[in-house]
C-alpha cells in the first residue's frame, strides 16, 4: 500500500489463477540444465550435487519428447494468461514469498501451512516471471512481527524494465529499506 500511494497508482483486485506453474517452470528449467553440459559431469559428479538440483537431472535425463511438449504447451497457455493479464494492469504485485523468511542456506521448506508444498513451494510467484520472461524485482517491504524480512515482488510486462526499476526505486525512497548488515 506504500508503494501504491507513492507511486500515485490505484491497486486493482484481479484473480490470477496458475495452479501448476512450479512443475511447469521445473521441468522446463531440468531441460534447460543439459545445454551445454560438459562431458564428465553427469552421472560421474551426481553425489556433488545439491539435493534440490539432483532429482531434475535424474527426472529428465529419461524423459521423453512427448513429456516436454506437454511442458513447452503449458509453458504457452501459461504465457496468454499472462498477456491478458497485463491488457487489465500495468504492474503486477506480489509478496516475494508465500511464508515468512527461511534460512537463506536452505533447503526451501517443503511443508507450509501444514500440507506438502512442491519444491520452491515457498517462492512460487517468481516462477511466473521467470516462465514468461518478463522484468521483475524483489525488494524489501518491512518485517514480520517476528523482525523477519518481507518482500514485494513487482512483476512488469514485457520489455517494461524501467517501470519495474523505477517503482523499486519509489518504493525505497517511501520507506529506506532496512540495513541488517554490518557496515
Amino acid at each position: 500500500r506504500t508503494l501504491v500511494e507513492a507511486a500515485g497508482m490505484t491497486l486493482v483486485d484481479v484473480a490470477i489463477d496458475l495452479t501448476d506453474v512450479i512443475p511447469t517452470w521445473a521441468m522446463l528449467e531440468s531441460v534447460d540444465r543439459w545445454v551445454g553440459l560438459p562431458p564428465g559431469l553427469w552421472p560421474e559428479r551426481a553425489d556433488d550435487l545439491d539435493q534440490g538440483v539432483r532429482p531434475a537431472y535424474e527426472f529428465t535425463q529419461s524423459m521423453t519428447v512427448r513429456e516436454y511438449a506437454k511442458a513447452i504447451t503449458r509453458r504457452r497457455e501459461i504465457e496468454w494468461d499472462l498477456a491478458d493479464l497485463f491488457t487489465k494492469i500495468d504492474v503486477l504485485l506480489t509478496p516475494t514469498s508465500a511464508i515468512p523468511a527461511f534460512v537463506a542456506e536452505g533447503p526451501m521448506p517443503s511443508i507450509i501451512n501444514g500440507r506438502e508444498a512442491p519444491r520452491a513451494g515457498a517462492v512460487p510467484f517468481a516462477m511466473v516471471a521467470n516462465l514468461w520472461g518478463t522484468p521483475a524485482a524483489s525488494v524489501p517491504a518491512g518485517l514480520s512481527s517476528d523482525g523477519l524480512p518481507i518482500g514485494l515482488h513487482i512483476v512488469g510486462n514485457r520489455h517494461a524494465d524501467e517501470v519495474v526499476l523505477r517503482l523499486a526505486r519509489v518504493l525505497e525512497q517511501a520507506a529506506p529499506w532496512p540495513r541488517h548488515a554490518p557496515r
